[in-house]
């Protein structure tokens, strides 16, 4: 066996983590495919907007894609302006290394092709609305809780209504 290669476990019951079916966006970034959709956590059952990049040079078949995936939470280290660089040359490496993605890891043009495509659409990505509420009731994902009011009577203090916001806040 290969050592770079890691066994894992692999359930065929599992639900999906992204549906590349379900696209709010797609382009095509050299060689390439951006897509932002929704990544759905399979141990917290939250979703949240992500980045999928594959490798556009090969037919999108979504039985058999391996998603390089971006998520929103993890946005900020993609940034050039605030990011982890320590932290996504590797991961661009790992995936162009496992021939997820097109070209040679030891090859920078190669790998800030990588990177570029995901800035190309990293500010999309982040103004993405939360799944809607079809795809999200298929695959049980509840939608994500944006903030907590809570009402309390000024004499006493006491807790007069409490209400969870889930709805998309920015427009």
């Amino acid at each position: 066996m290969n050592p770079r290669f890691k066994l894992a476990r692999m359930s065929l019951d599992a639900r999906p983590v992204v549906d590349l079916a379900m696209r709010h966006f797609e382009t095509v970034s050299g060689n390439i495919r951006v897509t932002g959709t929704w990544f759905m956590d399979p141990d917290t059952r939250r979703s949240q907007p992500c980045l999928v990049l594959t490798d556009a040079t090969k037919p999108l078949r979504t039985d058999r894609v391996v998603p390089c995936i971006v998520t929103l939470d993890q946005a900020w280290r993609w940034t050039v302006e605030m990011g982890e660089p320590q932290h996504v040359w590797p991961i661009i490496a790992g995936w162009i290394r496992e021939g997820v993605l097109p070209g040679q890891p030891t090859n920078k043009q190669d790998m800030w092709a990588v990177f570029d495509a995901i800035q190309c659409r990293l500010t999309d990505m982040m103004m993405m609305p939360p799944m809607p509420a079809a795809p999200a009731a298929k695959y049980g994902t509840p939608p994500e809780t944006v903030g907590e009011l809570v009402i309390t009577d000024r004499n006493t203090g006491a807790v007069l209504q409490e209400v969870e916001l889930t709805k998309h806040v920015r427009h």
